[in-house]
C-alpha cells in the first residue's frame, strides 16, 4: 500500500513530497487490512488503534510529518522511549553512508543502527574509519528469540506483528 502523492520530481526530497487527498485512498487501505487480517489473533484489539491512527492522517499534507508523526505514534504504542531527530534540520551534509556517519558524529554517537536490508548500501569502511559500531538489526530474528512460543505468527510487518500478537506481549518482548 502506498499514500499518493501530488505531482512531484523523481529528484524531489522526501521532506518536500505532499500527500494527495484526491482519492480515498485512507479507507482503501483501511478495507485492504481488515480483509487481509481480520482472522488474526489480536485484529479486534488492535484494527481500532489503528483506524484510529488512519484517521489522524487527514491532518497531515507532507509525506515526511506523517511518517514522523506515525513513527512516533508507534514508539509510544509500544511504549519506547527515546528522542527523535529530523535529519533535515541538522546542521550535516554528505551523502549515503557518509551523511549517516555525519549524523551520528554530530549526535555524538558511537553506533549507528541499521535494519537488515539498508545493510546492503552502508560502506563499512567510512563508519570503521571513524570509531563508529555499525549495528544491523534483524528486527524479525529478535523478535523471534524473545518471542520463541510465536515464531509462526511473526510477519514482515508491523501491523502483521501487532494484529497477531497482544500489546503486552510485544512491549514485554521490546523491554526485556
Amino acid at each position: 500500500m502506498t499514500v499518493p502523492l501530488t505531482k512531484h520530481s523523481d529528484f524531489s526530497l522526501i521532506k518536500d513530497l505532499e500527500i494527495s487527498f484526491e482519492k480515498n485512498w485512507i479507507q482503501k487501505h483501511l478495507a485492504l487490512i481488515r480483509e487481509a487480517y481480520r482472522h488474526y489473533d489480536n485484529f479486534q484489539q488492535f484494527y481500532p488503534v489503528l483506524s484510529a491512527w488512519y484517521d489522524e492522517f487527514h491532518s497531515f499534507t507532507s509525506l515526511s510529518k506523517l511518517n514522523i508523526w506515525l513513527i512516533k505514534t508507534i514508539a509510544d504504542y509500544l511504549e519506547i522511549k527515546c528522542v527523535f531527530y529530523e535529519s533535515s534540520v541538522l546542521p550535516v551534509g554528505g551523502a549515503s553512508s557518509a551523511y549517516n556517519v555525519n549524523i551520528v558524529q554530530h549526535l555524538g554517537g558511537s553506533r549507528y543502527l541499521s535494519g537488515k536490508g539498508g545493510d546492503n548500501y552502508q560502506d563499512h569502511q567510512q563508519f570503521t574509519e571513524k570509531d563508529i559500531e555499525l549495528m544491523v538489526l534483524d528486527a524479525r530474528h529478535a523478535i523471534e528469540m524473545k518471542l520463541p512460543e510465536y515464531k509462526n505468527a511473526i510477519g514482515f510487518s508491523c501491523i502483521e506483528l501487532f494484529m497477531s500478537l497482544d500489546i503486552e506481549t510485544l512491549r514485554r518482548a521490546i523491554h526485556t
